[in-house]
Formats: structure tokens, sequence, C-alpha cells
């Protein structure tokens, strides 16, 4: 992972941490956030998670049940969601092969000229978003949860105003799945305003595989999303402090 990656990877365990510690040991946010979603109970926040499901922690209730929460901080509106190797996208969900090939073909295009080269080539535009429209409810809730089922919240921390909002997963999920998709200039899958899917790049010299092979890990492909975009929607409400 590069500098950028490790800083902002860094800077997200931070707000989990953080998260955590303010709802153990603020009463007022706990306070609100119990308010929000409308839990009676006492509540606590655990840190301690498996590496095998996606939530950063969890939220606990008096009686026991556990809720799984993703969080993102935003000090810029774009932060990695996801990232998959393409065989593994394809595989899970039902993806036809001409247009894995033509995937891998985008990718392997994009990875010998990463600055001039359009990610999606506009030969393939429409058959693209097709299948992308097509598979979107459960290419989103495979790429937000990972099977995760206890993963009921989506909190976004606002770094600039150090501010926390929470919005349930499943309305964040259903939100993005009705936006129109289209191509950016450069060939970058959008999900209106609120998604990017795109070759995750990085060449790094400590990598010994070819840029174009497609076990690079720079060839897996890249959901970012826009966590202050997000916040437009409606869907999420600030957590006081």
């Amino acid at each position: 992972m590069g500098k950028k990656g490790s800083k902002e990877a860094k800077r997200g365990t931070k707000s989990e941490k953080d998260f955590v510690n303010l709802v153990n040991n603020n009463k007022r946010f706990n306070t609100s956030l119990k308010k929000i979603l409308n839990i009676e109970e006492n509540l606590r926040a655990d840190h301690e998670i498996s590496n095998k499901v996606k939530a950063d922690c969890y939220l606990v209730v008096e009686s026991g049940q556990k809720m799984g929460v993703s969080i993102k901080e935003a000090e810029v509106d774009l932060n990695q969601l996801d990232r998959r190797w393409l065989k593994d996208l394809a595989e899970k969900h039902n993806m036809p092969q001409d247009i894995e090939d033509k995937l891998n073909e985008c990718l392997i295009k994009k990875s010998r000229d990463s600055k001039g080269e359009k990610f999606i080539q506009d030969e393939y535009k429409d058959e693209i978003l097709k299948y992308f429209t097509d598979n979107l409810d459960s290419i989103l809730t495979d790429v937000f949860t990972r099977g995760d089922k206890n993963l009921k919240y989506f909190v976004v921390y606002d770094f600039s105003n150090n501010e926390w909002y929470i919005a349930s997963m499943d309305k964040v999920i259903e939100e993005i799945s009705i936006e129109e998709l289209s191509t950016s200039d450069k060939g970058l899958i959008q999900i209106g305003n609120l998604i990017t899917i795109k070759r995750k790049g990085g060449n790094g010299s400590h990598i010994k595989l070819d840029k174009d092979d497609p076990n690079h890990p720079g060839n897996n492909i890249q959901f970012q999303i826009k966590p202050l975009s997000l916040l437009k929607t409606g869907l999420f409400k600030k957590i006081s402090q």
C-alpha cells in the first residue's frame, strides 16, 4: 500500500476508535445516538471484530444484540468503499463471459496507459453499463456489506466540521440503487454522483508483476464512495456531541 493509502487507513482506524470512545464515554453522544436509533436499553460500542466481517465496530445493546457499523471518514469527498478482483466479481454476480472479457481488456489497456486511456472503452460502454444496471442491487449489497447480515448502519465522519452522521445501511443501499449509471470523460463508471467504479491503479516498484498482468493488484476493480455527497441525500441524522 502506498503512503497515501497508508495514511487513509490509519485515519480510518482512528475514526473507528473515536466513534467507539464517543459511544462509550460521551453521555450526550450516547443519548443522541440512542434517540436516533430508537433504543431504550443501555448502549455501548465494541471495536473487537473479526477480519472476516465488513463492519468496523459493533453497537451492542444491554440484551446482547450486536449491530454492525461501517464508518467512513470524509475530509475530501472521496473514500474507498471496496475493491475486488474481476474474476471474483464476475463469479459472484453472474457476469457473462463476454462482459468479463471486455472489462478485463479495459483494465489491461488502462494499465498500459494510466493517464491517457479511458477505463471503459466507448465501444463497450453500453453493454457494460447494462450489466451493472441489471445487477446493481446485488453488487451494491455485496460491496457495502460483503454478506455481513449484522451490518445495520453506515456512519460518516465529517472531518472538517468534526460532525458524525448515521443512517440505515439498507436505506443507503436502496438510495444508491435507484441512481442512474453513466460514464465520465475518463471512462469511469458513475452511479449518480455517489459511487465511482474504476481500475484501482497504483503501479509501485515494490510489486514484481508487470502492471498489465491481470494478477497485479493495480488491476483490481475499485468502488469509491463520496461520503459528503451522500450526506446530502437526507438519509442521515447528525449525532450530537
